[in-house]
Formats: C-alpha cells, structure tokens, sequence
C-alpha cells in the first residue's frame, strides 16, 4: 500500500448497504435507491461500484463495475498504472481492463482480446489498460458501470461513492430522510485515509525498528572486529610509536580502518537490502497478486549508516587511545 491509495478517495463518502468490512457477497444497494442518493440536494458526484465474480479459465476471478467517468474526474484512478485518461477513455468504448496479476497468471496483454461468459453467451473483449489490485494471485477484471450491464446481471451497487461541498453529516441526514429501504452505513474519506495512513505508519515503525536492532548488532560486531584488529597490530602501531608518529596519526590510521570497514558494511549492506526487497516484491506478487512499486526510499538508511559509522569512528578513537596508554616496547615485546 502507498500514500496515493491511503488518500484516493479523500474529501468523500462510502455508502454500504450492510457493514463496510462485510466483504463480497454481501448486501447490496439496490438501484432505486442509488438513484435517490444522486438527487439528493448537496450531492454533487456519484460513483457505483459493484463486485461479482466471473468464470475465467475454470477459476473464479473477481470482477469490479465502476463509474469510470466520475473516478477520472476525481482523480481516482491511479497514475501509475495506464495513463488515466486512456484507461476511462477505454473502458467507457466497452474494453476491459486487467490486473497486473490477471495479465500474468492468463499471459495477456493490452491489445489482446479475452473470451468471457456473458448473458448471451461468450463474449470477446479487448483488453484496454492495466490496473493494480490487491485480490488475489488470479487477479481481477474492471469493467465501466455500462459495459458491465450490457452483459452481465447487476442487482445494485456494492458500494456508492459521493461528493459533496457540504459537510457529510448534512448530506448524511439528508439521503436518511429521503426514506431509505436499506439500513446504510457511510464511511468518510478522511477517516479512511486517517485508517490507512495509520496502518502504513505502523509498517515504517516496523521496518525502523528492525533497522535500528541491525545497526545495534552491527556495531557490537564491528566493535569486536576493530578491537581484535587493533589487538592484533599492536605491534605495527608500536613501531610507527618508535619511528616518530604522533598519536593523533596512529589515531588517525585506526579511525581510516574503521571507516573503511563501516562503509564497506553499509554499501553492502545495502545493495543487500535492495536485492532481498525486490526477491519479496516479486514473491508477493507471484503468491498474493500484489502488485508493488518497488522504490528505495533512501531516508530510511540516513541515520542508520551515520549511527554506524559514527559509532565505527568513536571505536576507533577509543582503541587508539588505549594504545597510546601503553608503552611501545612492551608492545613490541609482547607482540
């Protein structure tokens, strides 16, 4: 999940006919009243939504109906996917757009045309952009509202999204007062968006969290590796001592070995890290359908890689301090 899915759908309102979290199968708004929904004063946009699942190649795969003008129009499709204004502009010609993960599970691609069951039988349709979905590793179909009830048996709106420039718990009284048949439930687009941006920042902490106990571990470690370096060089220091090197250079080649060590640690550490991402990004595509933008954010190894070398430098000091505390000959004798 990114920040554009936490905040698509802002500055809006979802209606359901039974609980939000109800899922496929669940209740439906029936079609009177999504139309008294769009004449109710104060509702400026609607958007229908409707699930239902499709027979493709023996399995079931989920099929998603949408208002594909009002999505365009509010901004709802996302950007990175087939370019907006040529995904509405396909759909709305009667073509089907696929997931990533339907393309590859059913080797399709934009341009190909794919056989579906439809009410008068199998129906041929071309596959006009690609869209990113979560639903599984067979992926999904997304159809405009008209295409959809051109072939297929729709007996309301899974959901329906509306805006408004009026404040929602206005708009909220009004569509109740209209009489509604339905019990119905609204969810606001800032408190989805707050829900969402919630849960993607309880990932980030996760994934700072688990960076920082790394970077903890890599210093006790590279705290060992410096110390039995500088252990096992006494001998070489304590000449350089003898030749006439001032502390502050011998000081100065332990601190040139521990930043090399540190940042040879988080150059690999880090191209690492970005091979093992990319391994779980394809991963979870192949075995959930999630397709992922796969991006470093480099803020996330800032302060990480500067704890670590930092830390690799203070060791270094430390170590060459405790050096200059002993002679050079007892050094040289014992090494």
């Amino acid at each position: 999940m990114d920040e554009w899915v936490a905040r698509r759908f802002d500055g809006s309102a979802a209606i359901y006919a039974g609980a939000p979290n109800s899922g496929l199968g669940g209740e439906s708004i029936a079609q009177p009243l999504i139309e008294a929904i769009r004449q109710t004063p104060g509702v400026d946009d609607v958007a229908v939504f409707f699930t239902a699942m499709i027979p493709v190649g023996g399995l079931e795969v989920p099929a998603q109906a949408v208002s594909s003008d009002v999505l365009l129009r509010r901004g709802a499709l996302h950007p990175d996917d087939t370019p907006p204004a040529e995904l509405a502009a396909a759909l709305q010609r009667g073509e089907v757009a696929v997931s990533y993960a339907y393309a590859r599970h059913f080797d399709v691609e934009i341009g190909d045309s794919i056989a579906l069951p439809t009410r008068a039988g199998t129906g041929q349709f071309r596959v006009g952009g690609l869209i990113r979905n979560y639903a599984g590793p067979t992926g999904t179909l997304l159809f405009d509202i008209a295409t959809f009830d051109r072939f297929f048996a729709r007996d309301g709106a899974t959901t329906v999204r509306i805006w408004s420039d009026r404040p929602y718990g206005e708009v909220e009284a009004a569509i109740l007062e209209r009489g509604s048949t339905q019990p119905l439930f609204f969810s606001y687009g800032d408190g989805d968006r707050g829900t969402a941006m919630r849960t993607l920042q309880r990932f980030r902490a996760l994934l700072y969290l688990v960076v920082g106990v790394a970077a903890r571990f890599c210093s006790a470690a590279m705290l060992n590796l410096l110390s039995g370096s500088v252990t096992s060089r006494r001998r070489d220091l304590a000449l350089m001592q003898v030749a006439g090197a001032r502390s502050a250079e011998i000081a100065a080649a332990v601190v040139a070995d521990a930043a090399i060590l540190a940042s040879t640690g988080v150059l690999c550490g880090t191209l690492l890290g970005v091979a093992a991402g990319k391994v779980v990004c394809e991963v979870l595509f192949d075995q959930l359908g999630w397709f992922i933008d796969y991006r470093v954010d480099g803020s996330i190894l800032v302060v990480p890689a500067a704890v670590l070398l930092a830390s690799c430098t203070l060791i270094g000091v430390a170590a060459a301090r405790k050096l200059e505390r002993e002679r050079p000959i007892q050094a040289i004798a014992s090494g």
